[in-house]
């Protein structure tokens, strides 16, 4: 296992094992068959449980940001959707707006790019920059310091 994989890894924390660290804890990750690969030691047993229990809610947040990242972009289906409407479709018009401003507040609470318009228009420059921005944004969170 090597140290990108850690970091992907569910960490808990052992007694360090080690004769020159005596009462340590040791935060550590379970590799291939059950070998125990070594991430940091810590000064008190809180101390390395909390880093242990922060980085496995940032590895299950990581997970979950796909997700996030999909229901944002559906806001440009949305507007599609609302730009076709027929002038006799109220409940669709409303329904469509409400999902697409869900994706819209959700876009901007988070500081992203708001997703407009949808991939099967013409090239837009702007649209392009936006959708830049969000890659970059999305690719630095995920690389970001644990």
């Amino acid at each position: 296992m090597d140290a990108d994989s850690r970091l992907d890894a569910v960490w808990h924390v052992e007694e360090c094992s080690d004769e020159d660290r005596k009462n340590c804890s040791c935060i550590v990750v379970t590799g291939e068959g059950d070998r125990i690969q070594f991430v940091a030691d810590a000064e008190t047993p809180e101390l390395a449980a909390r880093v242990a229990a922060d980085h496995n809610e940032v590895v299950a947040l990581r997970e979950q940001l796909s997700k996030v990242t999909a229901f944002c972009a559906q806001r440009a289906e949305y507007v599609t959707n609302l730009r076709d409407c027929g002038p006799n479709a109220d409940h669709d018009y409303y329904r469509w707006s409400g999902h697409a401003a869900a994706r819209r507040q959700l876009s901007q609470l988070l500081g992203l790019p708001v997703g407009w318009p949808a991939d099967d228009e013409a090239p837009n420059p702007r649209r392009d920059a936006s959708v830049a921005k969000l890659r970059t944004l999305l690719i630095g969170q995920q690389e970001g310091p644990v």
